[in-house]
Order: C-alpha cells, then structure tokens, then sequence
C-alpha cells in the first residue's frame, strides 16, 4: 500500500513539474538543487500535496519555477519574452500557462529556459 501511495504521489509530482517545463532529467537536477538550497521548501510543497485539506501541487510549481528562473540567471518569462531573438527566432506557448518555448530556424523547438541552459539562446 505505502508503495502504491507513494507512487501515485511521485506521479502527480513529476507532472507538475513537467508542467512548468522540467523534463525527467530536469527534475533530478531540480531536486538535488531543491534539498540543497531549498529544503524547507521543498518539504512544505510535498506535505502540500499530500494535505488532506489542500492537496495542490501549487507550491512545488512556484518552486520549479523558480529553479528554472535561478538556471536561466534569473531571467523571468517576462524578462525573456520582452528580449530581442536573433532572425528566425521566435517565442511561443504550447498551452495556456504552459512553459514559454522557443522556435530557432534549423534548429528545433524546446523551452526558453532549456535553451539558456543548454547555451543555444546567449543573453546579453
């Protein structure tokens, strides 16, 4: 039973973050970088899940949030979004308060945080 539980937990969080943009492999570094600079956080996200009365996966979001944003320099949406893009470049949502993602032609799609990450988009 208490696998089960923790599964279906484990589950619900890992689509939560996925929602804000963190893929499995992002959501290891995200937690590594959670229990390390954020642990009371953390905690109080997890126990927000599992809260008879909340049950909301709200503050772990705000925490993958902000992960992302201490990853891309702290850069928000926003702060992006507003950004000259080189040519054939262009930023986009898939969903309605889904990540902001970014278009490079001859290079692909992935989020806009992914890209600062991974060096594809340079900020200045």
């Amino acid at each position: 039973m208490w696998s089960g539980m923790a599964a279906a937990y484990s589950s619900v969080g890992a689509r939560a973050l996925d929602a804000v943009g963190l893929d499995e492999q992002a959501q290891e570094r995200f937690f590594s970088w959670a229990r390390q600079q954020h642990e009371g956080k953390l905690v109080d996200a997890v126990s927000d899940m599992v809260r008879q009365g909340s049950r909301s996966t709200k503050a772990l979001k705000a925490l993958g949030q902000e992960y992302i944003r201490s990853q891309a320099g702290g850069y928000s949406d926003a702060d992006l979004e507003s950004m000259p893009l080189p040519q054939g470049a262009r930023f986009f949502r898939e969903s309605n308060g889904g990540p902001l993602m970014i278009e490079i032609a001859g290079w692909g799609r992935t989020t806009a945080q992914g890209a600062i990450r991974s060096g594809v988009l340079k900020l200045s």
